[in-house]
């Protein structure tokens, strides 16, 4: 095989940070593999790569070792021959000693120098020109400096909806009522208080976020006794595939994954689901965001590039 593109070793890097802190291992203290599971049933030991351990298939083995300085791997037919691969270790080291779980070692030549630069990547966009609107002096806005993680830069999508203003005292009946000013129902007879936008409703599949819609307003209208008869009892949020704002809310410090290339793109919530919706061929791409707004704005902008889909780097099984 000829010499591997700087772009491709940058995207292996960039996996390698995706998987976290390897070898993995589950509640026993038992090495486990990582990935989609491979048709072929083989399992690969990577004793020396980005990342290390044990892998189901060559599309993540191959991230690991391809264009790695001194990487070691074996492919082993069953996972018993993998553990004891592992723990044996390469022939040509006598005094192996299995590693402890470490983040990714990068490639020298990478621009990626530091494991977490990957929830960092700079995204160029092109933020539409602010308009500056003064507004009445009896209209009062609520100020609202509560933390998100979904809308937490004015330049990204998703940024929390403006609160509706209060109207002028100086309308008249004749002119403005509440049924022609589009503003949320509120419990108060008057419309002098601000009220807060209506919370968003996030549509989930098995695949992870899609997008976001308005909450219905006549759910919102529905009275309790009529609910109690006419609808359904409440699902929890691992039944429903409808999840409020808050349920899907991505906490900080928790990372969403974006399978850019795989065999089905999107973004994940956890870091298994993304490594098995990658699926098993070489050339998968998965980035790591700690924002959910970040991840879905670079998602998008990749995708209007045609830069989403199955993988296309060809990088053979030649162990």
């Amino acid at each position: 095989m000829g010499k591997i593109d700087q772009a491709v070793i940058d995207d292996f890097d960039s996996l390698a940070v995706a998987l976290g802190s390897t070898p993995k291992f589950n509640n026993q203290n038992e090495i486990i593999p990582i990935g989609a599971r491979d048709p072929r049933g083989k399992v690969y030991v990577v004793w020396v790569g980005r990342g290390i351990g044990l892998f189901y298939n060559w599309g993540l083995t191959g991230a690991m070792v391809k264009g790695f300085p001194g990487a070691m791997y074996k492919g082993f037919r069953s996972l018993e021959d993998a553990r004891r691969g592992w723990y044996g270790g390469p022939k040509s080291v006598s005094d192996w000693t299995p590693p402890a779980p470490r983040p990714a070692v990068l490639t020298p030549t990478s621009k990626q120098r530091e494991p977490e630069a990957q929830s960092h990547i700079p995204v160029p966009i092109h933020p539409p020109p602010l308009v500056h609107v003064r507004l009445p002096a009896d209209v009062a806005v609520e100020s609202d400096s509560s933390d998100d993680d979904i809308g937490d830069d004015p330049r990204f999508p998703g940024r929390r909806a403006p609160h509706s203003a209060s109207v002028p005292s100086l309308l008249t009946p004749g002119t403005v009522s509440a049924a022609t000013i589009p503003t949320p129902p509120s419990e108060a007879s008057t419309l002098s208080k601000p009220t807060k936008a209506r919370p968003l409703k996030v549509t989930m599949t098995a695949r992870g976020f899609w997008g976001a819609k308005p909450a219905s307003p006549a759910s919102k209208r529905v009275a309790t006794s009529s609910r109690t008869t006419a609808d359904p009892p409440a699902t929890t949020g691992r039944d429903s595939p409808e999840l409020s704002y808050d349920r899907v809310r991505v906490r900080k410090g928790e990372y969403v994954f974006v399978v850019l290339r795989g065999d089905l793109p999107g973004i994940y919530f956890d870091r298994t689901t993304a490594l098995v919706s990658a699926g098993c061929r070489p050339g998968m791409k998965i980035v790591p965001f700690k924002s959910l707004s970040r991840a879905a704005w670079f998602f998008t902008q990749q995708y209007m590039k045609h830069r989403v889909g199955v993988p296309v780097v060809d990088v053979s099984d030649d162990e």
